[in-house]
Formats: C-alpha cells, structure tokens, sequence
C-alpha cells in the first residue's frame, strides 16, 4: 500500500517543482531585438504576477537609463534576481505602491484634534457629569 502511494505521489511532486522552477531558470536574451522582446514575453508569460510586476518596474527603470539603441545588450544572460537587482529604489518603490496602495502620510499627531487653549477640563470628552461649572477659587 504504501509503494502504491509513492508511486501515485512522486510524479505529482516532480511535476509541480518543474513547474516551479520554469520561471527562475529563465534569461534574458540580448543578441538582438527580437530576441530580446521574446525574452521579455516568455517572462511576462512563466512568471507570477506580482513577480512580473516588479520584473516589468524593473526593466522600465533600467530602461531609463539606456541612452544609445543598443545598450539593451547589457542585460544578455540575466535572469530575474540580477534584473531586479539592478533596478534602482525607485522601481521597489513603485512596486510597493502598486501591490499595497500609496503610503499614507506621516501625522506628527497621531489623533489630529483642533487645540481650543486650556479650559481647565482634563478630560477632551467634557466635563464628567456632576462637575462643577465655571472657574473655581482654590481653597
């Protein structure tokens, strides 16, 4: 029973890790345009999404800084690590935005509340019920 179980199993798992590891065996192809295009589209097919998000900030900030038709050859032989690795801060940055939402800004006072001067009342709610009303001499 239990070689039977191997036997059913094992496939199942070899089949997954193939899948699995598709994406991370992938290279960029630079020699020519074509091939480099067809090397985007295998990666924008094979990897997942929020991967292929980064991946495509990634290359549009490398992208950036390409000035001649030809600079693209730089990035022949590189995979997904070394494509992202090479992106600067802003392309994570990007990233970031896209997969959580823009980042809220930074309050220096957590709780906002207009300050109306000091009335003498500790408590922001209002006086506790029973308190005395008006100014109070000290005794």
């Amino acid at each position: 029973m239990r070689r039977l179980a191997v036997l059913l199993i094992a496939p199942l798992l070899s089949a997954g890790c193939a899948s699995t590891g598709g994406w991370r065996a992938l290279r960029i192809d630079a020699t020519s345009e074509d091939s480099f295009g067809q090397s985007v589209a295998q990666f924008q097919q094979q990897l997942p999404y929020k991967r292929l998000v980064l991946f495509e900030y990634s290359l549009v900030d490398i992208g950036g800084r390409f000035t001649a038709p030809g600079d693209f050859r730089q990035l022949d032989g590189l995979g997904y690590g070394e494509i992202v690795d090479l992106a600067g801060p802003a392309a994570r940055q990007k990233y970031l935005a896209h997969v959580f939402g823009p980042a809220a800004p930074i309050s220096s006072r957590p709780f906002d509340v207009p300050n109306a001067g000091f009335t003498g009342n500790t408590n922001p709610f209002g006086p506790y019920p029973g308190a005395p009303v008006g100014p109070q001499t000290p005794r």
